[in-house]
């Protein structure tokens, strides 16, 4: 039988998958790799790409979830869809990007 001990040893096993995980330094390692599994073959890639204000509904409610369930946020009441419009255009004026994925 294995146990939690035996399962998780700093960076070397994923305890969920029971994978190892591997080591970028490792040679051969793809450098940057961060999966700790490998894709199935018909496995969706996901898009990254710069937002758009139609994204605002779908980004409030994802980040009104982390404020109001974890400690993501500093945040006590989530912000509502004219807010994150105005904090993602303030990113924009800046120059810097608001993505999307």
């Amino acid at each position: 039988m294995r146990t939690w001990s035996s399962l998780n040893k700093v960076g070397t096993r994923d305890p969920i998958h029971e994978k190892p995980i591997s080591n970028p330094s490792q040679k051969g390692a793809k450098r940057g790799a961060t999966s700790l599994v490998d894709d199935p073959p018909n496995a969706a890639q996901c898009l990254v790409r710069p937002s758009t204000s139609a994204d605002i509904p779908d980004v409030t409610a994802i980040y009104a979830r982390f404020v109001a369930t974890s400690t993501a946020s500093f945040e006590i009441v989530a912000p509502d869809e004219p807010e994150m419009l105005r904090r993602r255009q303030a990113v924009l004026d800046r120059g810097l990007p608001y993505l999307a994925a």
